[in-house]
């Protein structure tokens, strides 16, 4: 489904690229404007580019919810994926923006950084309440209690506990790809009271990566 759909989106922009070209291609003497065909093709590869990016993302989304829900029993339609996939994507967006805001950073070596992210409890609950209506919102009433009864434990822990929760990323500058590391510490109830629980995760981040976004403008800055 994503393949079809990532054809389609090069096709029209071949189209663009045909309209625009073929609109000033000839000018005096009937000689082809290279400098504007040139430009065309840039703009081409460019859209064809941030195209497939999007779709290699929004695609990495459903996968990693179908692996949260995986022995859940939880069954949606492949649309209705796609559709949840781009509210978990929101979410995490806002919530990149919050944590970037309220973290303590550190220049722990050259081109390494250590970003301390104290709880943001009562914006973390606006958020998770934000994030349950939008599933209302894109899969009806009835499937959204399905998703939540289901996958509310997975999202807790994929969202860091929406802001109960203390976290340190160690980032790692790159050519390309930054590596980011966080730890996410929460406290859980256990037998015998609470117990703190300590989740690592590690992942590649690209230019639009709110870390990657502030910290190169720390480099530049020097």
């Amino acid at each position: 489904m994503a393949g079809f759909r990532g054809m389609e989106e090069e096709r029209v922009v071949a189209e663009e690229r045909v309209n625009f070209v073929g609109a000033g291609k000839v000018v005096g003497g009937g000689e082809r404007d290279g400098a504007r065909e040139g430009h065309a093709l840039t703009l081409v590869a460019t859209k064809t580019v941030e195209a497939t990016a999007e779709e290699n993302a929004r695609v990495a989304e459903v996968i990693e919810l179908q692996r949260m829900a995986e022995g859940t029993g939880l069954d949606l339609a492949p649309e209705q994926w796609v559709a949840l996939a781009e509210v978990t994507r929101r979410t995490q967006a806002v919530r990149g923006a919050v944590e970037v805001e309220r973290a303590i950073g550190t220049e722990i070596a050259a081109g390494r950084w250590r970003m301390d992210v104290p709880g943001y409890a009562d914006v973390g609950a606006a958020m998770r309440a934000r994030f349950f209506w939008e599933i209302g919102e894109v899969l009806g009433a009835g499937v959204a209690v399905e998703v939540i009864d289901r996958l509310g434990p997975a999202f807790e822990g994929y969202f860091a506990g929406f802001g109960v929760s203390l976290q340190t990323l160690e980032i790692a500058a790159g050519a390309g790809e930054w590596v980011v590391t966080r730890a996410v510490a929460y406290a859980k109830e256990a037998s015998g009271g609470e117990q703190v629980t300590v989740r690592r995760e590690t992942y590649f981040a690209e230019s639009d990566d709110p870390w990657v976004a502030v910290l190169r403008e720390k480099m530049e800055k020097g």
